[in-house]
């Protein structure tokens, strides 16, 4: 074989090197992303099974105007006092729609939070314990049908029906 083509060679095989180590480097990266989004996405999972509510008891004072609903933890985690106000909150009904927004302070179209009962002291509703959400209407309820549904940061969703007026 001549030199020319122990050079031509040469060079063939160290393009095919450099070829091959590119190919290595973004298999490697796109395997290393997907691992990290399966990861994150059973990481979310975990929360939406192991964080849970119930609707224990829905009241309505009509001469206050606040809806008080009671939400228990029957979850096997606690769930902070910062992810219970992340939460969203909505009133529907046949031709009802209402977003409560997140206000210690109250107003219209708000709700508020406290802890009923917090059996470690810790501020955080953790098995067992319940938390009351005040909802302020911005007006009167009718009579009729209404469904309460939480939406947890996690996604998940709680919701209960209830009856305002017989």
């Amino acid at each position: 074989m001549s030199p020319s083509g122990i050079v031509g060679e040469a060079y063939l095989l160290i393009v095919s090197i450099i070829i091959l180590a590119g190919f290595s480097t973004v298999y490697y990266s796109s395997y290393s992303s997907l691992g990290e989004a399966v990861r994150l996405e059973a990481l979310e999972a975990r929360d939406r099974v192991e964080k849970r509510l119930v609707v224990a008891a829905i009241n309505y004072d009509a001469s206050q105007g606040v809806l008080e609903v009671y939400l228990k933890s029957v979850g096997a985690r606690g769930i902070s006092r910062g992810e219970l106000q992340a939460s969203s909150i909505y009133l529907i009904s046949n031709g009802y729609f209402q977003h409560f927004a997140y206000s210690e302070g109250g107003g219209p179209g708000t709700w508020s939070l406290e802890l009923v009962s917090d059996s470690l002291g810790n501020g955080v509703l953790d098995r067992g314990d319940t938390a009351r959400a005040v909802l302020r209407p911005s007006g009167a309820l009718a009579n009729g049908t209404y469904v309460v549904r939480v939406v947890m940061p996690t996604g998940r969703v709680v919701e209960e029906v209830f009856s305002v007026g017989g």
